[in-house]
Order: C-alpha cells, then structure tokens, then sequence
C-alpha cells in the first residue's frame, strides 16, 4: 500500500486493528493508576461535564473516569473497527453506563474530520506522537473546530530525551525538542 499511513494499513488487516487494540489496552491497564484519574482535579467539575477521547481506543481512561464519576458524559472516537471492540469491552467492563447512554461510540478520521463539537473537554492520549508535524497540527486545528470558547484540550504524551534510531518505517517518536518545535508550530498557526 504505497503512501498509506500505518493505520490505513491496519484497516486493510481487519483483525490486526483488534489484536492491536488489545495489546496496547493491556499494557495501559497494567499501568495504575492514571494520572487523568488521580491528578486532574475530577471533583471540582460539574455534573453533565462532557468528555470527548479522541482516538481513544477502547476507552480503558474513560472506564476509570466513568465509574469514579458517574455524573460525566463520554464520548469516545477513534477507527469504526476499534470502536466495534470497543463497544464489547464497555458491554463486559461496565454495561451500566451502556445503559444509561453515558458513553457514546463516534468513529473519527481525525485527519479529515473534527470530533464531536460540544464537549467540555477533548482529550488526547498518546496520539501526537504518531505523527508528522503537519498531520499534528491538522488534528489540532479539527480539535479547536469542535470546541466551544470554554472548551479545554488535554493532551498526554511521552517522549524520549534521544532520538531513538530503530523504528518501524513511518511510525515516529518525538523527543522533547520536537514538542517544542510544533508547539511553537502550532501557536503561528493559531495566531493567524
């Protein structure tokens, strides 16, 4: 598949997307707890506070957030294969907030499309990184699309203070000097 994105490729493999899915939800949830449930001040939020994940695989933050705060509505967006498992994770892990239509399932190309508009905040969890410069600065721009004017983006990411030199062929790791630079990337782009 020339010039396709290493997802695109994933979509053609119909079950690596899901075995992946899998993979990385398991060593996300091998990781407790979240610093978005222990640190970001959850109850100073008002009730009906609306959370939108973009490209948030199985939702496994949302999960956490969901049981500590049932008062929250989420919203999670990421490949329409993704969010099928998605669902069927949600239905074994908490079928209650499936009842209660507390958690919706939004398929996003966030390279083309902006999220859902509306949420209160837009979170971004190790979705950066994946990416060039100019393809980070797009799914910014469709972020701030959605936004209302008390919207918040949160975005966590890792970075390596060295290039790492063994890479799979388009898939990209920032170090922190590359942060900066589409940081400052993305400010010229905002100001214009």
């Amino acid at each position: 598949m020339k010039d396709a994105t290493l997802f695109d490729w994933y979509e053609q493999h119909v079950c690596l997307p899901s075995i992946m899915a899998i993979r990385v939800t398991q060593l996300r949830e091998s990781v407790r707890p979240a610093g978005e449930t222990t640190v970001f001040p959850m109850d100073t939020l008002s009730k009906g506070t609306i959370w939108c994940d973009v490209g948030g695989g199985y939702g496994h933050i949302f999960l956490q957030m969901c049981k500590m705060s049932p008062h929250f509505q989420f919203i999670l967006q990421d490949m329409p294969n993704v969010l099928k498992q998605a669902k069927l994770y949600w239905e074994e892990n908490n079928p209650t907030a499936l009842k209660e239509n507390r958690i919706s399932f939004v398929p996003i190309n966030f390279l083309e499309q902006s999220p859902e508009s509306g949420a209160d905040f837009y979170y971004l969890r190790h979705v950066i990184h994946d990416w060039p410069d100019h393809d980070a600065v797009t799914i910014l721009e469709n972020v701030r699309k959605a936004m209302k004017p008390t919207s918040r983006v949160l975005v966590r990411e890792y970075f390596f203070e060295i290039s790492l030199t063994c890479r799979p062929v388009g898939y990209r790791k920032r170090i922190s000097a590359m942060f900066a630079r589409l940081a400052t990337r993305r400010q010229a782009v905002s100001n214009d």
